[in-house]
């Protein structure tokens, strides 16, 4: 944590180790406490792979291209959780 903040990548960290299952070997981590829960996994690695955590939002586009190349369509985003466009739906 103390290299993180040096290096001014913050302290929501997602660590990811260099070969593996992909989701299996991404460790989610933000306190002592979560980097010990996977202390093991990491430390056994010769190399992992420190990011920041971003909290990104999925898009799409549903379009076609002109003879000119250009791009035609809405940019789509995701609405799952929004009840004011979901309604009640969980």
């Amino acid at each position: 944590m103390a290299w993180a903040k040096k290096a001014g990548i913050g302290t929501d960290l997602v660590v990811q180790t260099a070969f593996g299952d992909s989701g299996h070997t991404t460790f989610f981590i933000s306190n002592e406490q979560e980097y010990g829960r996977h202390a093991k996994e990491i430390q056994a690695q010769d190399e992992v792979m420190i990011m920041n955590r971003i909290n990104c939002r999925g898009a799409t586009m549903e379009a076609c291209a002109t003879r000119s190349g250009t791009l035609v369509g809405p940019l789509l985003t995701e609405v799952v959780s929004r009840r004011e466009l979901t309604g009640n739906a969980h």
